[in-house]
């Protein structure tokens, strides 16, 4: 289970319990997909949990944000510090997690004049087991509806799939 009533999320500068998240049904990113997301890991070590390589994800995001005309708001080093408290809120050691960024203009808006962040994480240990994996590279490639550049992790690249 991703979250319950207890989980703590970061949303538009606040901390709240998940089951209290609300956001604007009439935004961009739920109407065209106009938003960026990445993905992270967090790993326990002896000195508590450390998150792989934040600082490149969180470049990323603004990369991948700017690249959609969102403005985010906060530093690299304000969203790496949002994630460790987001784990130390949670108790998390071994975790994924989530921040999103979206246009929270209203989509006949063509002006972007507020984002929203959304920043969530749970539990999500190692992988299991140590066998060898067979993997292959598919010949399928998904359409691609947007052309943005393939850096970009936005939210309506997999709406084509």
């Amino acid at each position: 289970m991703y979250f319950n009533r207890n989980t703590v999320l970061f949303l538009n500068g606040r901390w709240l319990n998940a089951a209290d998240a609300m956001g604007n049904l009439f935004s961009q990113a739920l109407h065209y997909g106009n938003g960026a997301y990445d993905g992270l890991r967090a790993y326990e070590t002896s000195t508590g949990p450390h998150i792989f390589k934040p600082r490149e994800h969180f470049k990323r995001l603004h990369y991948s944000a700017s690249e959609l005309s969102i403005k985010l708001e906060y530093t690299t080093e304000e969203l790496i510090e949002i994630a460790y408290e987001l784990l130390e809120k949670n108790h998390l050691g071994n975790a994924y997690i989530r921040p999103v960024v979206s246009s929270g203009s209203t989509p006949a808006s063509p002006e972007q004049k507020e984002f929203y962040l959304l920043m969530a994480a749970w539990q999500w240990e190692h992988a299991p087991g140590n066998d060898l994996l067979r993997i292959m590279i598919s010949s399928y490639q998904k359409p691609n509806a947007v052309e943005m550049s393939p850096d970009t992790k936005i939210c309506g690249n997999y709406s084509n799939t």
